[in-house]
């Protein structure tokens, strides 16, 4: 039998504010996960934790704000990277639909590349060509990045090369990176 190892970390009585149920049993709110995350991980993890509560309409911004305002102050574990993170959004509008999406961001965002687009819709000559993970519409640059879950497989394979064809037929140049590039090959990547 294999056994694994968990870490418990227990705080005062929270407000109920910071208590949600699930099922009936009792846990604590997705903004004060986010909040407890940011003392104990990476803000790459807290990132993407925090895409993944806005996709799943767990929490939302105003609402991060203002738990950080209210709660959030000095002395209060992993406010600072909460903090961090809130601030690089102000100007970066959108949720990121997977991990790898959400790093990708992060890449563009700390490289010093003005902000692409997420999530966008080509539509031309009243067609919709697809959607894009990033797009810089004024220069006709898409950006994807493929990871395994949408892109692998044979129907995969080829609905991105028809998608591809089709943008390029438009006049779209078409960017692919994977996991391995945006994570390990960066300066390639920007």
């Amino acid at each position: 039998m294999k056994y694994h190892e968990m870490t418990v970390h227990r705080r005062a009585p929270l407000p109920a504010c910071d208590l949600a149920s699930v099922d009936g049993i009792p846990v604590t709110a997705a903004h004060r996960t986010l909040l407890d995350l940011g003392a104990v991980v990476r803000d790459a993890k807290v990132e993407i934790a925090l895409d993944d509560a806005l996709r799943r309409e767990l929490t939302t911004l105003p609402q991060l704000r203002w738990h950080l305002g209210t709660t959030g102050g000095r002395g209060v574990r992993g406010t600072a990277a909460l903090r961090r993170i809130l601030e690089a959004r102000l100007e970066d509008r959108g949720v990121c639909h997977s991990p790898l999406e959400t790093m990708a961001r992060r890449l563009f965002r700390n490289s010093g590349l003005p902000g692409p687009l997420k999530q966008y819709d080509v539509v031309e000559a009243g067609t919709h060509l697809g959607r894009l993970d990033f797009a810089y519409p004024q220069a006709r640059v898409a950006v994807e990045v493929l990871g395994w879950k949408w892109h692998s497989g044979r129907q995969g394979w080829e609905r991105d090369l028809r998608r591809r064809t089709l943008l390029e037929s438009f006049g779209w140049m078409v960017l692919e990176f994977t996991w391995n590039g945006v994570m390990h090959h960066r300066d390639y990547v920007v």
